[in-house]
């Protein structure tokens, strides 16, 4: 297939004549040496009856007059071989052969049979290749789609597959959820693209003090971590910690701070149960936060 100004064997029918040594993997469209370049170089397909008639098309001293280099080839001098381009939209994407040890192994009217099949090859796998394109495109929007813009955190779609996903399979998992506190305040007085600063700087926090687990901004100011094979001391450890870097990590005028709840799954009815305990714990730690620091909003 013809990849920039190189052709690199992709497909290969071999047998016992030909092995998948016979070619290097790569060929430059400079290299005289082969007649796949030739093809390119020139626009056209070639029909060779006898290895003599290599001489015609590449400097390859094996199919030329260096005695020494030819020996290395002499019992496969009786060789018929075609080269055929492979076009889709009057671009070369590639060169097919056939090539058997022969002399005179294909007539005109196979010659012509070999270029036509060519043309149904061509629009194969330029079919296969966009189908890639597609599907290489799709993985890449799926993955978009369940992350949050800002942040690259995992958004609100894939927070709720998480916690899908392990109330299928898991039964024993902690939820956390935080909501930055002051956000509205930032954003009003310090403007939105500062509040996004914040915004980064809790993502950072969460990700760092939550390492190897999933962290999801599912709304504005809101997040989620989904913690599994932790216990209640680890949980606690994990929110102490969290307090702790955001004290030290210094962003604009107001402080980087986090009110957060956590909830058990064993101790949860349902999903929806849940996540009302966590965002019912949450809140009631912001309500603590705002009567012991009201002097500082």
């Amino acid at each position: 297939m013809l990849e920039g100004d190189s052709l690199v064997f992709r497909y290969a029918k071999v047998d016992d004549t030909m092995t998948k040594n016979s070619f290097p993997a790569i060929i430059s469209l400079s290299d005289d040496g082969y007649v796949f370049s030739y093809c390119v170089r020139n626009n056209t397909d070639v029909k060779i009856n006898h290895a003599d008639e290599y001489a015609n098309y590449t400097t390859n001293p094996a199919f030329n007059n260096d005695t020494t280099e030819k020996t290395k080839y002499e019992k496969n001098r009786n060789h018929s071989a075609i080269y055929v381009r492979l076009i889709y939209k009057n671009k070369i994407i590639g060169i097919m052969t056939y090539q058997v040890n022969a002399p005179n192994a294909y007539s005109g009217i196979q010659f012509s049979a070999i270029k036509s099949i060519a043309s149904f090859v061509s629009i194969a796998i330029t079919n296969c290749q966009n189908r890639k394109i597609v599907d290489d495109k799709m993985v890449e929007l799926e993955k978009l789609s369940n992350k949050d813009s800002l942040t690259g955190l995992g958004n609100r779609r894939a927070f709720n597959r998480c916690l899908q996903y392990n109330a299928d399979w898991k039964d024993d998992f902690y939820l956390l959820f935080a909501d930055m506190n002051h956000l509205k305040r930032i954003n009003d007085l310090e403007s939105h693209i500062v509040g996004d600063r914040y915004l980064l700087a809790v993502a950072e926090v969460l990700l760092e003090c939550a390492r190897g687990h999933d962290v999801f901004r599912i709304s504005g100011d809101e997040f989620a971590i989904v913690l599994n094979d932790v216990n209640k001391a680890e949980v606690d450890d994990i929110v102490a910690n969290i307090h702790k870097c955001c004290q030290k990590k210094q962003v604009g005028k107001h402080p980087l701070s986090l009110s957060i709840g956590s909830a058990h799954s064993k101790e949860a009815k349902s999903m929806e149960g849940l996540f009302a305990e966590a965002e019912a714990k949450m809140y009631s730690n912001k309500r603590d936060y705002y009567s012991a620091y009201a002097d500082n909003i």
